[in-house]
Parts: structure tokens; sequence; C-alpha cells
């Protein structure tokens, strides 16, 4: 029987920012191919729980497993105002706009090319406190 063997090419570092949320500094990265794919898949979901379950499974996707366990911490704390509505809505929204709307691959691994006549965004989000940092 023959046997088929893999070695994963070595993820290239991906894109990082920084997310302020009440004054703590957390750094987040670039999600995955799969995080997106399931989000996306979320989008046709008839369920309501199933389009959140994936917008939180994309925001911790992002996150540092540490950071993920605090946040989650405050979720759960029923005297912390932090809730899945602005994880999902607020926080999910600008880690898309950083990482998915705006890709971050190579001009050449990527078939859209930036004019260079367009400004550069300064990375930031007010709201949030998104800033861009790779």
């Amino acid at each position: 029987m023959p046997v088929m063997e893999f070695t994963t090419n070595k993820q290239q570092n991906r894109a990082t920012a920084t997310l302020t949320l009440d004054g703590v500094e957390y750094t987040v990265r670039a999600p995955k191919q799969g995080a997106i794919v399931r989000l996306a898949s979320a989008a046709t979901a008839n369920s309501w729980l199933e389009q959140v379950n994936a917008g939180l499974g994309f925001v911790w996707s992002c996150l540092d497993p540490k950071d993920r366990v605090v946040l989650q911490a405050r979720v759960d704390d029923p005297d912390d105002d932090l809730d899945l509505d602005f994880l999902v809505e607020d926080v999910l929204g600008k880690l898309i706009e950083e990482f998915v709307a705006r890709p971050t691959t190579s001009s050449s691994a990527s078939t859209r090319r930036r004019s260079p006549t367009k400004k550069r965004s300064t990375g930031t989000s007010p709201s949030t406190g998104l800033t861009a940092a790779g």
C-alpha cells in the first residue's frame, strides 16, 4: 500500500495589529484561511446562533490563547460590561476590515494589485483602537 507523506509549509509571518479594549492592549494576528471560510459560510446560515458562534470563533482565532481566556472570563462575568454583541459586532467588524477587506498577502500572491496613486490607510480605528502593527 502506498504511503502518502506531507510536510506543511512554514507559515509566513501573519500581519498583526494592536487592539485596545477598555485601556488594555491585545495583539491580534490575521486569521488563518479556515477561520475566514467558517465565517463566510456562516453568513448564509439561518440560525442567529450559528452566525454569532462563527463570528466569535473568528475573533478568538485572531487572539493569543491567553488573551482569549481573559476576554472569555470578562464575557462570562455578570459584573463586566463586555458582552458578545460588542465582540461580534464592533470588534469583529474591525478585524474583518483590517485583515480581510485589506488583504495582507504580497502582490505576487494576490490577484489584485494596489494602485500606486491611492493613499495608504493609517491603519487606525478610533472606535475600538485597532492599530496596524505589521
